[in-house]
């Protein structure tokens, strides 16, 4: 745990402490609905924690593709150098092609990978969103999910599979 995160978690532990202490002393009713408010913040933390941290595996997955693609080409690059003229053209071009298309499959991947996160995060901050949504769209979602059994689901069907999944 580095500084930051530690003076996070003491200054968590602190504020805990001392919302159970004003819980305790309220009566019955106040306690009840401070109760009910902590859970919803920490329901709230949890949310966006998790779209955090789908983010950054998003990233880091992207990232690892990136370094494995940088690798692959250069690897390639220095191979073709020693061949003659006619050798080293040919594979410069091949050599760029791949380059190309690896940084274009990247940028793919790191859009794709921030959309996919941005939609997990909106799922998971409002489920109830799964209503205004297409049964096309919702068919998608559960593709994406791996949800079984989605061909032969009602629109109603894959709402009710989303928000369980």
């Amino acid at each position: 745990m580095n500084t930051i995160e530690r003076k996070i978690s003491d200054v968590n532990d602190s504020v805990t402490v001392r919302l159970d202490d004003l819980e305790n002393s309220l009566p019955s009713i106040p306690s009840k609905a401070l109760a009910a408010s902590r859970a919803s913040a920490r329901r709230m933390n949890d949310v966006v924690a998790t779209a955090a941290n789908s983010i950054k595996n998003r990233f880091d997955n992207v990232a690892d593709d990136t370094s494995t693609s940088a690798l692959t080409t250069s690897g390639q690059a220095r191979s073709a150098a020693p061949r003659a003229a006619t050798a080293v053209r040919t594979g410069v071009a091949e050599t760029t092609g791949q380059a190309r298309a690896q940084a274009k499959k990247s940028v793919d991947s790191v859009s794709d990978e921030v959309e996919g996160a941005l939609d997990d995060a909106k799922v998971a901050a409002d489920p109830d969103d799964f209503a205004d949504m297409t049964k096309s769209e919702l068919y998608d979602r559960a593709t994406k999910l791996d949800i079984d059994g989605r061909s032969g689901m009602t629109k109603a069907e894959l709402v009710g599979a989303l928000q369980k999944a």
